[in-house]
């Protein structure tokens, strides 16, 4: 069994007890809440303090809590490598037949059996993930990444960043937003609520529902073009995913498709009213670069080059 010290000693970890003390060699048991810990320990079972994970002897720290914030709270107030932290259970990982699933609704399967019908290895692929937000949970290109794929992660928000580049170590990191022109100093308004709603237009968050009660911080960040990004990459593009909160169509509309032409594509197009128009742009350019749509989820759609789609696929 793993020996791990259990972080998190809320409701979730109160329903999972059972599994998890019968899954695992536990040394020790930890909350920010020093009064929860005591009262969750049983008889003979040993709490800490977060400040006295380091002094243990463990395989890893098993989080119970869900959010990528208590990782990064792990490793700065506490010193515990990202390589020594992992969640469970995540809301986000689902079990399907080809393994665990780290999209946020099953994307990364879709790519994998394109992968597998187009011919391709894992090790020998690259991809741009932009809007990466999470460096695991909720992201297309983890599941690749964790089998040997290797690429460029571009997020404007600094908040994760130290958190994406301590769990992606092998990939580039850009902490850049995506926009017209390269190395301007541009205002990203930053979604404390849901981060993952952030977005270089205010307007765009304002569309979403009132009941969310969203505010925003502003932050100043660098630009990029998705172009320079491309160029970077030094590689052909097997898997571009892309999700920027209401610029999506403005970053693909200025990708020079005859110089890098990404193998897939993923790319947001909610179902919400106010995206409709801009999904119908997106479907169109993707359509005449050469590309169809190989899948639909709720929150993306998935293309793929038509020439190298088989033709009983197509």
């Amino acid at each position: 069994m793993d020996k791990v010290i259990v972080y998190g000693l809320g409701n979730r970890f109160e329903r999972q007890r059972e599994e998890i003390d019968a899954s695992y060699e536990i040394v020790a048991y930890c909350d920010k809440n020093e009064e929860r810990a005591k009262e969750i320990c049983k008889d003979g079972e040993r709490w800490i303090k977060p400040s006295e994970i380091m002094t243990e002897a463990f395989d890893y720290v098993l989080v119970i809590a869900e959010g990528e914030n208590i990782l990064l709270f792990l490793n700065k107030t506490a010193g515990v490598p990202f390589d020594r932290m992992q969640q469970y259970p995540t809301y986000l990982m689902a079990q399907s037949m080809l393994g665990e699933s780290f999209s946020e609704a099953g994307e990364d399967m879709i790519l994998d059996r394109l992968v597998d019908l187009c011919g391709l290895t894992y090790p020998n692929m690259h991809y741009i993930d932009i809007g990466i937000a999470s460096p695991k949970y909720g992201d297309n290109t983890y599941y690749a990444y964790l089998r040997g794929a290797r690429g460029i992660l571009v997020e404007a928000d600094p908040g994760p960043i130290d958190l994406i580049r301590g769990i992606r170590k092998e990939d580039q990191v850009l902490n850049r937003a995506i926009f017209e022109k390269d190395n301007e100093e541009i205002t990203f308004y930053v979604c404390p609520e849901a981060p993952g709603l952030s977005s270089v237009h205010k307007e765009h968050i304002k569309e979403w529902p009132k009941e969310l009660q969203l505010t925003t911080q502003e932050v100043k960040v660098r630009s990029i073009t998705i172009n320079h990004v491309f160029e970077m990459l030094e590689s052909p593009c097997d898997i571009l995913s892309i999700d920027i909160e209401g610029y999506d169509f403005q970053a693909l509309s200025r990708l020079d498709f005859e110089k890098y032409r990404p193998k897939m594509v993923v790319v947001e197009l909610l179902d919400s009213h106010w995206c409709r128009e801009d999904n119908d742009k997106i479907v169109e350019l993707l359509s005449d670069n050469g590309y169809v749509m190989y899948g639909k989820t709720r929150p993306n759609g998935i293309f793929v080059q038509k020439e190298i789609l088989p033709v009983s696929h197509a």
